[in-house]
């Protein structure tokens, strides 16, 4: 009696469950490819209020797409054993899957964050299956164009309440990478994003406050360590801005180009560095071999760097790491030995350990070492560096501290040794004034006894001149009345009055010079301020010369005006006549001539004598001197010297013309004409 009851409710059953089972297959297929509960699967640290796991796939051959990875499940995937995930590098993607879920009392609204190194890309792929939401984002797009504009990458996510959320994630990078992702309240993020900003633009500031003093350093002292450090600094600098995400703003359409700029940057600030350690710690005297190895190393790792800036294979990047790393471990032995060994260097290798340990962690980090992975997903790189630069500031500091010391005692020892040299300078200078003083006195006396008996010698040549004419001309008139006498009139009577005559001549001519030079070497004689006619003053000359016959005297029909004392000057045109007809043949003529050439007037004597030997020309002018010819015929050599010196007190000048060594003398005297005429 209960069978058709029995029926009836089995179909009653059958059609009310048949709904429920086609719903629940979905779900119990997506609850099978997203399990949030925990356990095997491996945890993933989420805040209060969400639970979720994660779960890495690798794709090498990246081959995986977005339908594929949503019917995957769990079990496809090997549950992550720690919270940092780590890849191959080499652009080999790996997907995560991260399975999340919020309870009715959670904030839906979070940004998944990722700590660790770079990642050149990545792909977030959320929501239902289907309505699922890509997001695309890596380490060298710009910050403006990232879902969340911070420097760390960061992907903004809002969670339903109740069931699990799949979110697949693709990795993939150039080096091996190690990431840390992080659910965090948006306020949060903000407030973390916030703090590092401000400790990396420190961090940046600094560096650049330090590249710039120690280029100053450099281009003032000229300290290669300096230099070097500059160099190092700009490259840590430039490799600070391009690995934070900055450097997309400058390109922010060539993130291969940004890769590579960073890379070049690394290199070149780790090579610097390396260089300013050798240069600093006085390698090349405390330790010679450690130098030539660092400097090998130094540059394969410049080598290294070029090459791997292209897009360059895993094994090179992973060999410019280890180049470096190699470089860094000697690096740092050196520095705690110097520690304790070299006070001269002590300073510059306790300021240089701080960044050489933050710099191996940075190596470590990209090497996937987990301790230097972890130091980076804290910034420990930054502080090291941080305390690296205000520990070289002070060093720099003190260093600058002892120069102005230094500089300060050295002025003080100049000082003193000034004050020391003035007071020396001053006593030797009174003792030096006080003899001059003496000096000078007795110069003034000796030019006062001198001036007398200049005085006196000029009073006796006076009277000697005065007590001689008068004799002279008796002797001179009784020759010539001698000679008008008839009964005188014999041959050896005549020639007899002509040898007093010119005896009487020489000794006149002997005197003038005496007086002549007298007042030369005085230079009492001015020559008046007159103008004379030159052709006069010639004429009297030679009427007046001892032969006048034998001189044959050219003159010009117009006027020679030259400003002169006709005395002094005839004096001396006289001893040239009378030296050419002393000279010369008794029978051989003696030319004097007179020509205007521009503003000067030439007096021109020439004789038909023996001439003037050729190492006699430099000293006929001399006083005493006599050449070879001369020195048979009467003379004291004073002549030529008394009449120069009165040709240029004239304002003119006496030479021997050239090219008459033997066929006689020629001598030239030239005046300047008067202003009226040379106009």
């Amino acid at each position: 009696m209960f069978a058709p009851w029995l029926k009836t409710l089995r179909k009653a059953l059958a059609w009310l469950l048949l709904p429920g089972l086609l719903l629940a297959l979905p779900m119990a297929a997506w609850g099978q490819a997203c399990n949030a509960s925990g356990g095997a699967t491996g945890t993933w640290l989420l805040p209060s209020g969400l639970r979720g796991t994660m779960m890495v796939l690798p794709d090498p051959g990246g081959t995986l797409n977005a339908e594929q990875l949503a019917t995957l499940p769990d079990s496809a995937f090997a549950p992550a054993a720690t919270t940092t995930v780590t890849g191959p590098g080499g652009m080999r993607p790996v997907w995560l899957r991260l399975c999340v879920a919020r309870t009715a009392g959670a904030a839906q609204d979070w940004i998944l964050s990722l700590r660790g190194t770079p990642v050149d890309r990545m792909r977030l792929l959320h929501g239902t299956h289907a309505a699922q939401t890509v997001s695309d984002s890596g380490a060298w797009q710009p910050l403006a164009s990232r879902d969340v504009p911070a420097r760390r990458v960061a992907f903004a996510l809002t969670l339903p309440s109740g069931q699990p959320q799949a979110l697949h994630l693709r990795l993939q990078g150039h080096n091996a990478w190690a990431v840390k992702p992080e659910l965090v309240a948006p306020r949060v993020f903000l407030q973390a994003q916030t703090r590092g900003a401000g400790v990396y633009g420190a961090y940046l500031g600094m560096i650049l406050m330090a590249a710039i003093v120690n280029t100053l350093f450099w281009w003032r002292l000229r300290a290669t360590e300096h230099g070097f450090y500059a160099m190092a600094l700009a490259g840590i600098l430039g490799f600070s801005v391009l690995y934070s995400g900055y450097g997309a703003y400058v390109l922010p359409a060539a993130p291969t180009l940004l890769r590579q700029a960073t890379t070049v940057f690394y290199a070149a600030g780790q090579v610097a560095f390396g260089l300013f350690a050798i240069v600093a710690l006085r390698m090349h005297l405390y330790y010679p071999l450690t130098r030539r190895a660092l400097l090998a190393l130094m540059g394969l790792a410049g080598l290294l760097g070029v090459l791997a800036a292209g897009n360059a294979p895993l094994p090179l990047q992973l060999a410019l790491n280890g180049t470096l790393l190699a470089g860094m471990q000697p690096l740092m032995v050196v520095c705690l030995h110097a520690l304790r060994h070299h006070r001269g260097v002590r300073l510059y290798a306790l300021a240089l350990l701080p960044l050489q340990l933050a710099l191996l962690l940075v190596l470590a980090g990209i090497a996937g070492v987990p301790g230097g992975r972890w130091a980076l997903e804290h910034d420990w790189p930054t502080y090291g560096v941080l305390v690296h630069l205000v520990s070289l500031n002070l060093v720099l500091a003190q260093r600058a501290w002892r120069a102005q010391q230094g500089r300060a005692r050295a002025q003080a020892v100049a000082l003193r040794a000034s004050r020391r040299s003035a007071a020396e300078l001053q006593a030797m200078v009174a003792g030096r004034t006080e003899q001059l003083q003496l000096e000078v006195a007795q110069r003034r006396s000796a030019q006062e006894r001198l001036a007398q008996a200049l005085q006196t010698q000029r009073r006796f040549m006076s009277m000697v001149t005065h007590e001689f004419r008068t004799p002279l001309l008796t002797i001179s008139m009784a020759a010539e009345s001698l000679g008008q006498d008839s009964a005188a009139q014999h041959d050896v009577a005549q020639r007899s009055l002509a040898r007093v005559r010119r005896a009487v001549g020489r000794m006149s001519a002997l005197m003038e010079n005496c007086v002549a030079e007298a007042r030369v070497s005085e230079q009492a004689m001015s020559p008046p301020e007159q103008v004379h006619d030159l052709r006069d003053t010639l004429q009297t000359v030679v009427a007046d010369s001892t032969a006048p016959e034998r001189v044959r005297l050219d003159l010009p029909a117009a006027v020679v005006p030259v400003r002169h004392n006709a005395k002094l000057l005839g004096l001396a045109v006289s001893n040239l006549i009378g030296n050419a007809l002393q000279y010369a043949p008794p029978d051989s003529p003696v030319d004097v001539s007179l020509r205007i050439s521009g503003a000067q007037a030439h007096i021109t004597v020439c004789d038909q004598g023996p001439g003037v030997a050729p190492h006699d020309r430099a000293h006929v002018f001399e006083q005493f001197f006599r050449g070879d010819a001369a020195r048979s015929l009467p003379g004291v050599g004073q002549g030529l010297y008394l009449s120069r010196a009165m040709v240029e007190q004239h304002g003119g000048r006496l030479q021997l013309l050239p090219g008459r060594s033997s066929a006689g003398a020629c001598f030239q005297i030239s005046l300047p004409v008067a202003a009226t005429v040379a106009a």
